[in-house]
């Protein structure tokens, strides 16, 4: 018998025992509403220590209806998504001891960006803004570690996967009733048809959810199409992904987002490299008929008439008083721009674009601050300087160099297919940044779990089961890829 190795699990479990009872006195301190709220962590905690991968996929899950129910909690409040995250990072974290840790050269790159935006404080005019931005990216980067950390074999993948399928499908469904029953504001229609905004708030939001999530579904329809294929994913599986690529397809054209639809088209373009050869221009002609179909629709000619008058510069500013989805984009980007040029080593500050948006917009019919400067790369500038926009677009780069080496050596066409679908969705990414900064609503977190599963679909081997690696490993983002 090893004596020595007896104490270890008894300390542990005392451990996790003053743990609970800390909870439950501290429930039992709360008002009513904050206890019911905690005991919802605690219990996400316990999912956690038990399962982590079925608790990351809940997280994946509230994504897109986050907002729809949201709990009292002390003198807050936290959504559904915080809920489930907070759960989460407490099961996980209270076992740490014993878990593999995953922080390869993404994760750095996320840690260098909350430096940026820490080191911006130093200009922020309020430090409410500013701690709200630097929790979205700690957030991400949060879920991004776990993710990558728990989701290590084909059962853990698949079950986040069933986490995005029921996600999508569930939102898709939701923002179609919308749109439907005409169920939102008058500003939001557009070719006479309600714009899906579903619980997001805008549809813009709404369109990039779509393209975090159906290119890596559609990549598991196309590679299922193979009947041998098939079977390896999960018929079950392949079916769920199919119908929610569809139910994706159709909310992302009722969003009627301009930047929704051109970032989703370079997605596509990424897919393409899953089909053979002689398939490529057959999918290309079939995607081209597709859009001319979609736009001959009222909404369609709609959405041509806007693009038309965003390249226009004869277009009346009048408008804009009352319409604040076609003001365009000029008057965001130029505050932007100059507020990078009044403050190039720190920014205004994390979350300080509306406080100071007036300052840098001298036409008075462009002074509607709309949240952010609807480019990320320039919302990175402005909010925290070079520091900012330098670590952003070495975080992205690490995410597209890390998924091209995960697909170089995936051995697996289930494998290949996730870390293609994950590098179209990062490519949709970096197009759609050119027209919103999508860091929001949490949306970080499910771009996140795709890179993640991405990643750790394609270790080199044949298949995506594979056994867990040594604990605290670290990687660069090339590493990453042939991990």
């Amino acid at each position: 018998m090893d004596l020595t190795a007896a104490p270890a699990p008894s300390t542990r479990d005392l451990g996790i025992v003053a743990l609970a009872l800390a909870a439950a006195l501290t429930i039992l301190a709360l008002p009513a509403q904050s206890a019911g709220t905690l005991a919802l962590v605690l219990l996400g905690a316990v999912v956690a220590w038990f399962v982590p991968a079925a608790m990351v996929a809940v997280v994946i899950v509230t994504v897109p209806i986050q907002d729809l129910v949201v709990l009292p909690f002390v003198a807050g409040s936290l959504t559904l998504t915080q809920i489930a995250l907070f759960g989460l990072a407490l099961g996980w974290g209270l076992g740490f001891w014993r878990r593999t840790i995953w922080l390869d050269g993404i994760f750095w790159w996320f840690v260098a960006i909350l430096g940026a935006l820490s080191f911006s404080l130093i200009a922020a005019a309020e430090v409410g803004p500013w701690a709200e931005e630097l929790y979205r990216w700690a957030a991400a980067a949060l879920f991004y570690l776990v993710a990558r950390s728990v989701l290590r074999d084909g059962t853990a993948i698949r079950v986040a996967l069933w986490g995005i399928v029921v996600a999508v499908c569930g939102a898709s469904s939701f923002g179609i009733g919308q749109v439907i029953a005409s169920n939102g504001p008058d500003h939001m229609i557009d070719g006479g048809v309600l714009r899906a905004f579903g619980a997001f708030g805008t549809p813009n939001p709404f369109a990039a959810y779509i393209e975090f999530t159906v290119p890596m579904l559609l990549a598991i329809v196309l590679v299922g199409l193979h009947a041998g294929h098939r079977a390896t994913i999960g018929r079950a599986l392949w079916a769920g992904a199919a119908v929610a690529s569809a139910l994706g397809g159709v909310i992302l054209t009722l969003t009627q987002s301009r930047g929704g639809w051109v970032g989703f088209a370079a997605a596509m373009l990424v897919l393409l490299w899953i089909l053979p050869w002689r398939w490529r221009a057959g999918a290309v002609a079939a995607g081209v008929v597709l859009v001319g179909l979609i736009l001959l629709t009222p909404p369609g000619q709609s959405q041509l008439t806007r693009f038309a008058d965003s390249l226009s510069s004869d277009a009346s500013p009048l408008p804009m008083l009352v319409d604040v989805a076609s003001t365009g984009r000029e008057a965001q980007w130029g505050a932007a721009s100059a507020m990078f040029v009044d403050h190039p080593l720190t920014g205004v500050g994390a979350g300080q674009y509306d406080y100071h948006f007036r300052d840098y917009t001298p036409d008075w019919y462009k002074r509607l601050p709309l949240g952010q400067a609807h480019n990320g790369y320039l919302h990175m500038a402005a909010q925290a300087g070079i520091p900012g926009v330098a670590t952003f677009l070495g975080w992205i780069i690490a995410m597209l160099v890390s998924l091209r080496g995960a697909l170089r050596c995936a051995s697996s066409p289930f494998a290949r297919g996730l870390a293609l679908g994950a590098l179209a969705c990062v490519v949709a990414f970096c197009v759609h940044s050119v027209v919103d900064y999508l860091n929001v609503l949490s949306l970080g977190l499910q771009l996140s779990a795709v890179v993640a599963i991405g990643l750790n679909a394609a270790p080199g081997r044949s298949t995506v089961d594979e056994p867990r690696l040594q604990q605290m490993t670290t990687l660069t983002p090339l590493q990453a890829g042939h991990a």
